[in-house]
This record gives C-alpha cells, structure tokens and sequence, in this order.
C-alpha cells in the first residue's frame, strides 16, 4: 500500500489550553526538521528533540503514536492512500488516548458523570483534525 502525502498541523483545544501537533507519515527526524524550517515551531522541535532517543523514536511498523510533550501532545500516524476506514480508524484510536490524557491531567476520570465531556472533547479534536487533514 503507498503512504498518503506528509502533511503536519497543530490544533488548539481551547477549553482546555492544550496544543496537538499532528504528523502524518513522519519519522520523529523528519518533524524534528520540519519545525526547525518556520519560528513559530521551534519551541515544538525542541520538544520533540527532547524524545528522539526513545526506544520509539525509529519504529518503522507502528502505524500511530500519541506522546506527551513538555507542553501539549504529538501524534504520528501512518495514513495511506485509498484506505480512509483504516486512517479513520487510526485516528480515533489515538484521539481516544489524547482525550483520556487530558482530562485525567486534569482529573476529570471518566465515568457516567463525566461522559459528556470525554464525548465532547473527542468530537472537538476529531473535527480539528479532519479540519487540518482536508
């Protein structure tokens, strides 16, 4: 199967002040790189210089991952062309983790009282991201 295009993005979850980068079909190198090229991001590079020696770092078969950063998240995914239902499931996968990550930062655990907002939360960064896909 061939990879979709490179593409890489940020989003804000405003209710929450939390930044996401998303990395679509990098190596963590290659966004190292990619964020050094504009000001804005460097602060973002050089937090992901601060994981390039993990053991996860140059995983060549792992089709998502989701870390935390000093401040906010990084997310990688490996999307291919002509296989939507498998980058839509890959997705919500790993925003699955984000919100989880959040909130419970935030010590909101999830139960039949906080549902609501693990829902809404997953709905707002879901939507971010196709944003920024598309």
């Amino acid at each position: 199967m061939k990879l979709e295009n490179k593409k890489f993005f940020c989003i804000s979850i405003d209710t929450f002040v939390v930044e996401v980068a998303f990395f679509i079909n990098y190596p963590l190198a290659e966004a190292i790189k990619e964020t050094k090229k504009k000001k804005k991001y460097h602060t973002l590079s050089n937090y992901l210089t601060e994981h390039q020696d993990h053991e996860w770092a140059n995983e060549k078969s792992v089709d998502a991952r989701m870390y935390p950063l000093t401040k906010g998240y990084a997310v990688f995914l490996r999307f291919y062309k002509n296989s939507h239902r498998h980058n839509v499931a890959i997705l919500s996968h790993e925003v699955s983790h984000l919100v989880s990550w959040i909130l419970l930062d935030r010590r909101v655990p999830l139960s039949k009282d906080s549902d609501e907002v693990y829902a809404y939360l997953t709905e707002e960064i879901t939507k971010k991201f196709l944003l920024g896909w598309y």
